[in-house]
């Protein structure tokens, strides 16, 4: 029997190591097409351990939000800057 739930991604943690983002994420099994490990990283060239844990979770939810839009999939995180969580409710709408 087919589960009607929708798919969901959840950002399990967020790693800022000198100039370099962790993320570690959980999805299910539908979203496997799409994703092909449940660690990403993100490099920049200056110092990102400083950063606020609801901006840091700013590169990741931008990669996966069309993702969500695409598949149906609910994408959950703990913290989320408020402003970009609403810029991205614009976008979807």
């Amino acid at each position: 029997m087919e589960s009607s739930e929708a798919p969901s991604i959840e950002l399990e943690s967020i790693e800022a190591r000198r100039d370099t983002l962790f993320f570690k994420i959980s999805y299910g099994e539908e979203l496997d097409p799409f994703l092909t490990s449940g660690l990403l990283y993100v490099k920049y060239d200056f110092p990102v351990e400083d950063i606020p844990v609801s901006v840091l979770s700013i590169p990741l939810l931008g990669f996966l939000a069309p993702l969500g839009w695409l598949t149906g999939a609910n994408i959950k995180a703990g913290e989320v800057n408020r402003e970009y969580l609403a810029s991205l409710t614009d976008v979807a709408n």
